[in-house]
């Protein structure tokens, strides 16, 4: 592999004690990302009482950093590699905090899901899986952690290795990698480790830098624009929003959904630079032949290929607020930048999510911490889409008073 990549975020996710910290630091360490004054006294510490002594003032570091909020926040921590820079976003690991993970989580491209070697698939670690399934990354990293504590035993890691992908195979997700590693010790972070001659796989960095920010699969799809807002600049307005799906090019005939309406793009515009086309993941300006009536949460798609506009929808959730979800019960969902209204028609099946049997079907209320597939009804038609097919469309969260109270993705659509 050649040539640069853009920065990609990588969410840390993980039961608590299981080694976030930890590995941050090594991080931050072995590519030389910290600042100069803290690599210096650093450098001084690991000289004078060892290695370990440092990581570990490095991690005391950063855990107070986080615990000045409680560690209820997710916070962000930036490196970079001779490939590109990295956002590592550090998710708490406490169950009264999950709602923070999945936050931190949602905005990622890429996860590392942590285990420790002795401990083994913790509570947190099975809620932290499930969450990674619902936001459908496409990279997850798992790394079996602490291997200096068992004596790098090759053993030990294939035991934890089947645990995990039994877990994984009943999740129906795939973990792109299984690293044996130890943070502390540095083992198979930035380069492979001479204590586990037995594992042939990549080191961290060398996995991490292998992620490809493009997706071409969404390019290839029909044009899907979800509009985040309009500015007037010099007396014309400017529709802003990031391509979500497909191409847009400079006088095509679109279609403004849910309303309906059709219009032509006059000009595509990044940065003060017309350009002629566009394709997915861009954010771009457009400006239109007619001043047609456009605001937040409409979405821009070709005429021609334009989806059905959806009243109802059935979804895999994960429920997060302390006050349960009721049968019946009207709700706000947030998908992409639409907000519309919907009512819960159907608790098809509750899930527990720590070890994912069926608790009850066709419920009449859904408890926090728990996952369930529901069906629901909108007062207003929107436009969703199947997650598998545009993961933009096809993931939702719902909210009440501005605070999360759950998210999940669109399985099916009507």
């Amino acid at each position: 592999m050649t040539g640069k990549f853009d920065q990609l975020k990588i969410a840390i996710c993980g039961h608590i004690d299981h080694g976030k910290s930890t590995l941050i630091g090594r991080l931050l360490l072995d590519t030389k990302s910290l600042p100069k004054d803290k690599l210096k006294e650093l450098h001084i510490i690991g000289k004078t009482f060892g290695e370990a002594t440092q990581l570990a003032h490095l991690s005391d570091h950063l855990k107070e950093e986080r615990d000045r909020n409680i560690t209820i926040e997710t916070t962000q921590v930036f490196f970079k590699t001779h490939k590109r820079p990295y956002c590592l976003i550090d998710t708490p690991g406490h169950l009264e905090f999950i709602r923070n993970m999945l936050t931190g989580a949602s905005q990622a491209e890429a996860a590392l899901l942590l285990i420790d070697i002795n401990e083994g698939i913790a509570q947190q670690t099975y809620h932290h899986a499930y969450l990674l399934k619902l936001l459908a990354l496409p990279n997850i990293i798992l790394l079996v952690n602490k291997m200096d504590l068992v004596n790098y035993s090759r053993t030990a890691f294939e035991r934890t290795k089947n645990d995990l992908l039994g877990l994984f195979s009943r999740l129906k997700i795939k973990s792109s990698n299984i690293i044996p590693i130890s943070a502390l010790q540095g083992d198979n972070i930035s380069c492979s480790s001479k204590k586990m001659p037995w594992y042939h796989g990549a080191h961290v960095l060398s996995v991490l830098d292998a992620i490809s920010n493009a997706d071409n699969t969404l390019s290839k799809k029909d044009l899907c624009l979800p509009v985040q807002d309009i500015y007037s600049i010099n007396d014309k307005n400017i529709v802003v929003g990031r391509i979500a799906a497909g191409k847009i090019h400079q006088g095509q005939e679109i279609t403004v959904l849910p309303e309906g309406q059709t219009t032509t793009v006059k000009t595509i515009e990044i940065f003060d630079n017309k350009i002629t086309s566009a394709s997915e993941g861009k954010n771009i300006g457009l400006t239109l032949t007619t001043q047609t009536s456009i605001h937040r949460g409409n979405i821009l798609c070709a005429s021609k290929l334009a989806p059905e506009r959806t009243i109802s929808f059935q979804g895999n959730i994960f429920w997060l607020s302390s006050k349960e979800l009721i049968l019946g019960q009207s709700v706000t969902v947030h998908c992409s930048t639409q907000e519309f209204c919907c009512t819960v028609t159907n608790i098809i099946e509750i899930i527990d999510p720590t070890n994912l049997t069926i608790i009850k079907k066709n419920a009449q209320s859904l408890k926090q911490n728990q996952a369930a597939i529901i069906e629901f009804t909108l007062t207003t038609p929107a436009v969703l889409e199947k997650h598998s097919h545009i993961p933009e469309l096809g993931r939702y969260t719902i909210e009440n008073n501005h605070e999360l109270c759950a998210a999940g993705i669109v399985l099916s659509t009507t």
